[in-house]
């Protein structure tokens, strides 16, 4: 089955690990074009990430109930929630070509916007 929201990966997850029901955690993947350029040892100076407007930058991917940072990088891995490529339809909708989590991607929550950084997360605000 292909997903059409963040939250069918939560409804489809047989092992029950995925914490997707839909919450004000913002998911915001780097736009294509930007894609490794936004955070990172490749980070180009002159793209600057405006946290009142990550739609410069990113696209929101979904939101959801889980806020922790670095749970949601290990749980958006593309092997943990789209094993047999079931996000595709969903990433092509959005205009994004990741899967996975990846440095420049953020997770907005009520402790600030934090940014996949070359290791570990950057808080932008």
């Amino acid at each position: 089955m292909q997903y059409t929201t963040l939250q069918d990966a939560a409804d489809h997850d047989e092992l029950q690990i995925l914490d997707f029901d839909e919450g004000s955690t913002e998911i915001w993947y780097q736009r294509p074009e930007l894609f490794g350029r936004v955070a990172g040892f490749a980070k180009d100076p002159d793209i600057e990430i405006d946290i009142n407007d990550l739609s410069k930058t990113h696209i929101l991917l979904g939101s959801v109930c889980e806020a922790d940072p670095e749970r949601l990088y290990g749980l958006l891995q593309g092997e943990r929630w789209s094993p047999n490529g079931e996000a595709r339809d969903l990433i092509r909708s959005k205009g994004l070509r990741h899967t996975s989590m990846s440095v420049g991607d953020i997770v907005v929550n009520y402790q600030g916007t934090h940014i996949v950084d070359s290791v570990g997360f950057k808080t932008l605000g």
